[in-house]
């Protein structure tokens, strides 16, 4: 399902979102193809890397959110936009790097408080 969003985020443009620039440019348009595209780049990049973290933070016994929304119905993609708008490095660099750390920086998760000596239970094998 991601690769079919993705593909169509290459749809309706005059050339594939690759960089924060043609990120920007899709998101910027007033064609109904580039916002379709730039909703489906975003909604790709997105799952890919909330499927990506939940997988390596089951493995880690951490917690499976790393984007977390004031509201689930906030609308994220104008953060998406933020970093590639602030540090012009996003600009050449892949989109989707871009997107991420426009999220993060904007919606970052509270740290997981770590258990203290009291919270914990000695260990039986000792």
């Amino acid at each position: 399902m991601i690769a079919l969003v993705m593909a169509a985020a290459l749809v309706g443009v005059d050339r594939p979102i690759v960089t924060g620039a043609d990120y920007l440019e899709a998101c910027g348009g007033r064609d109904p193809r580039q916002s379709a595209a730039c909703r489906a780049y975003f909604s790709g990049a997105l799952a890919t890397a909330q499927i990506f973290h939940a997988r390596s933070a089951a493995e880690a016994d951490a917690p499976a959110n790393f984007i977390c929304p004031d509201h689930p119905d906030v609308d994220m993609q104008d953060a998406s936009v933020s970093m590639i708008l602030a540090e012009p490095g996003y600009l050449t660099r892949p989109a989707a790097l871009g997107i991420l750390a426009g999220l993060l920086d904007t919606y970052p998760c509270d740290p997981v408080p770590a258990p203290s000596e009291a919270d914990t239970e000695p260990d039986e094998a000792l």
